[in-house]
């Protein structure tokens, strides 16, 4: 569901929990009980639905106007095809002081990425994460591939050093219905503080 999406849910969500304490409101006079009932389901209601439309807010105040500028993605220009041909070389984005450094390689070429960067690769083309480097000291920290187990037998969420092929990935944690789209969360422990969109092409 999109921002806009999630907003009107949430908003529709409020309203119905203001209707039931309306129509609750009016049955108090006629009978007591049923109208209490409904004020304690009301009230329970809106409990629920009033976090959902402040977290709504929260997580996509930046994606309505006036919300911060996203940085233009990183592509790897496609390039001839063929034995003995090198990888494309990657056109990293410029830096912004972000604390957050996301180093990998891409068909041997190594590019670096900060949260909210967008990495385009084509479909053939391998990719390891190298490494994960902070301005700051920060403990546990590790790039978790979603859509990609290193280790079946742990699923730690640490992928930095496996070789990555898109079809290695699990489809059915991509972000878009073709399969394309797909996130790389940056995490100390099991929190989430940087995510880098990729999107593979053909």
């Amino acid at each position: 569901m999109n921002a806009a999406g999630e907003m009107v849910f949430s908003l529709v969500a409020v309203v119905f929990g203001l209707v039931i304490l309306t129509v609750a409101g009016w049955l108090v006079r006629f009978n007591r009980k049923k109208g209490i009932v409904g004020i304690v389901l009301g009230v329970v209601f809106l409990v629920f639905a009033l976090p959902l439309l402040v977290l709504s807010i929260m997580n996509h105040a930046g994606s309505f106007s006036g919300g911060p500028v996203m940085r233009q993605p990183i592509v790897v220009p496609a390039g001839p095809k063929g034995p003995g041909v090198p990888e494309p070389v990657a056109v990293p984005a410029p830096e912004v002081g972000n604390d957050l450094t996301l180093i990998m390689d891409v068909g041997g070429q190594r590019i670096t990425a900060v949260p909210d960067d967008e990495i385009t690769i084509r479909k053939g083309t391998p990719f390891v994460v190298r490494e994960v480097k902070s301005g700051k000291p920060i403990a546990n920290l590790k790039a978790n591939i979603v859509g990609f187990i290193g280790n079946a037998r742990v699923n730690d969420g640490q992928d930095i050093g496996y070789t990555v092929r898109y079809k290695d990935m699990q489809k059915r944690k991509a972000l878009d219905k073709n399969g394309d789209a797909y996130k790389i969360d940056i995490q100390s422990g099991e929190n989430i503080i940087g995510t880098v969109l990729l999107k593979f092409t053909d």
